[in-house]
């Protein structure tokens, strides 16, 4: 029975680590820092030409950071036009 218990906890375990990216964020998703200690996990940023982009959502991208995807033009945090 304790045998069995080991095994069950043991599996639940590497099961939730598995979900994680390591940062307290699911698997996709990039934990941000913001003013007073604030914290959220946003979407990463995928070079997919499938994935449709929601105008108006922001991503993170590996390079410029928080980008925003607004009437199909990217800008970063600076308000800047980027090409990720």
């Amino acid at each position: 029975m304790m045998r069995r218990f080991g095994f069950l906890f043991l599996f639940t375990v590497i099961s939730v680590a598995c979900k994680s990216n390591g940062d307290g964020c699911e698997a996709g998703y990039v934990r941000q820092y913001g003013a007073e200690g604030t914290e959220w996990c946003i979407e990463a940023y995928v070079e997919d030409d499938l994935k449709e982009y929601n105008s108006g959502e922001s991503y993170f991208h590996k390079d410029h950071g928080l980008i925003t995807f607004a009437d199909g033009i990217w800008t970063n945090k600076y308000n800047e036009i980027i090409n990720p």
